[in-house]
């Protein structure tokens, strides 16, 4: 059960850091947020979460699971709760920029 609790604190963590890789990475190259890319962030999010699986697992984050197919998933995992992540705080970010206009 630990190492469950674990796994899913630290996807939960590496997610946020996909969100803000992949923001700052789609801020610097389409600042005008070109709807035809969404495709591409969508795919660097998955890949970055992969790439935190694989790196994490060597550092000893994901030693339970080794590398392999289930290090794989667990990045595809991370892409998504990244997603997730990016809509939490886009609402918040839109939420504190109505507040400061009508105040």
């Amino acid at each position: 059960m630990e190492n469950l609790i674990m796994v899913l604190v630290s996807v939960a963590g590496l997610g946020l850091v996909v969100t803000k890789i992949v923001d700052g990475v789609r801020n610097a190259v389409d600042p005008e947020d070109n709807p035809r890319y969404k495709v591409a962030w969508n795919a660097l999010a998955f890949i970055s979460g992969v790439g935190m699986a694989y790196i994490w697992g060597d550092w000893g984050g994901f030693v339970i699971l080794g590398a392999g197919p289930t290090t794989f998933g667990t990045g595809l995992l991370i892409g998504a709760v990244a997603s997730g992540w990016h809509e939490g705080l886009d609402l918040i970010s839109t939420k504190a920029t109505q507040i400061k206009l009508n105040s």
